[in-house]
């Protein structure tokens, strides 16, 4: 009898300030989409992700912040659409591209802990699936007596605040896994990174803190992931600022090669190992994601450019061009860097302002030649009548 009255109280309050007990509940455990246009293409892809059976232990809500303007202000919603998922004390913001596909993803990630225990093979090429980095963190039962601390839980906690990203956190005592990656050769504790797109496989060696792990996090999500998708862009854009940022484009129209990708992923490596971290690289498959070459301000099909993002100085575009090595490249970031002559290397790219006149003049063209029409025919009118 009391619940019976509590939720009637609560439907009373609820609708006295114009919102329905549903809204109200479904921020536990919960993906949002804060939309102005309910029936919009992006709207129809959410709502079919929520149906997707994998997700079915998260709520899909979209909220029409028309028509509940007040609740979407409330819950400091400021451009739309956005994406959000609410849990019992903390909000997590969608960054990821609008597909079914990465919703259903986004989904599951949030519904999982924030560590997952591999224990079989299965459970790893779960993970490797997703062709996303991750964190691997390898170690034998009888590692937890060189401890103070259970540093798997503290990995678990640091996990927990990349839990809307693109990386993924896992845990193993795995024999089986251990002998894949032909580790009893080697001390454990260890941390792994696995990036799908590089040579190269950072570790953290025990021992741990919070600190060091989550700086390690930080440095190789940045310098170890360089490719470029829809999901992970905003991600990797945060790694940009104050850099140097080259960037390969694979297109059906222009020739980039993969050994041109080899050579810059090995300078970014090599620099990396040195702590060099002014330059970043990262390419992208034009083919995949057609609309990532706007955010980059690139609007035409280049192989290569370099964004400044210092000052947001603009972009060197060196074409088609194929470096011959890998010394080579370091010099031209090196020139750019230092605002040196690039000329040898590079035609430098028209202002964006200038391309766009280029685009606008025809259009001028005609306006006008219309007007002139309209003019000369309302002129000689006019002088018939006199």
């Amino acid at each position: 009898m009391l619940v019976i009255l509590l939720v009637v109280l609560g439907e009373v309050l609820c609708q006295a300030q114009g919102y329905e007990v549903r809204e109200i509940f479904h921020f536990i455990d919960t993906v949002c989409f804060y939309s102005l246009n309910i029936k919009g293409e992006a709207e129809g892809l959410f709502l079919e992700a929520g149906r997707d059976f994998r997700v079915r232990n998260n709520s899909f809500k979209l909220i029409d912040c028309i028509e509940h303007h007040e609740y979407c202000v409330e819950r400091k919603i400021k451009s739309f659409p956005s994406v959000y998922y609410h849990g019992e004390d903390k909000m997590f913001e969608y960054t990821w591209s609008f597909t079914v596909a990465d919703f259903v993803e986004f989904g599951i990630k949030m519904q999982s802990n924030n560590t997952k225990t591999i224990s079989t093979l299965e459970d790893f090429e779960l993970i490797n699936s997703f062709n996303k980095p991750f964190y691997l963190l390898f170690y034998r039962e009888n590692d937890k007596i060189l401890s103070e601390f259970n540093y798997v839980d503290i990995f678990s906690y640091i996990s927990g605040f990349y839990k809307s990203s693109n990386l993924y956190f896992a845990t193993t005592s795995s024999k089986t896994i251990s002998k894949l990656y032909h580790l009893p050769k080697i001390q454990t504790p260890i941390l792994y990174n696995f990036s799908p797109n590089s040579t190269t496989r950072p570790s953290l060696k025990f021992p741990f803190t919070g600190q060091n792990i989550k700086e390690f996090i930080e440095s190789t999500r940045c310098n170890n992931n360089f490719q470029i998708t829809q999901s992970n862009f905003y991600e990797q854009r945060k790694c940009f600022d104050g850099k140097l940022l080259g960037i390969s484009f694979i297109d059906k129209n222009n020739k980039t090669h993969i050994s041109q990708i080899s050579k810059h992923k090995s300078i970014m490596i090599t620099l990396n190992a040195y702590n060099d971290t002014k330059f970043r690289y990262g390419f992208v498959d034009l083919n995949k994601f057609p609309s990532i070459g706007k955010k980059f301000h690139v609007y035409e099909s280049y192989s290569f450019v370099i964004r400044d993002y210092r000052e947001n100085k603009g972009i060197v575009d060196f074409g088609e061009r194929f470096f011959r090595d890998t010394d080579e490249i370091y010099s031209v970031y090196e020139a750019v860097w230092n605002k040196s002559d690039v000329k040898e290397f590079v035609v430098m790219k028209k202002p964006r302002t200038i391309i766009r006149l280029r685009y606008l003049l025809p259009g001028i063209a005609v306006v006008v030649g219309f007007v002139y029409k309209i003019w000369v025919k309302q002129h000689f009118q006019y002088r018939q009548e006199v």
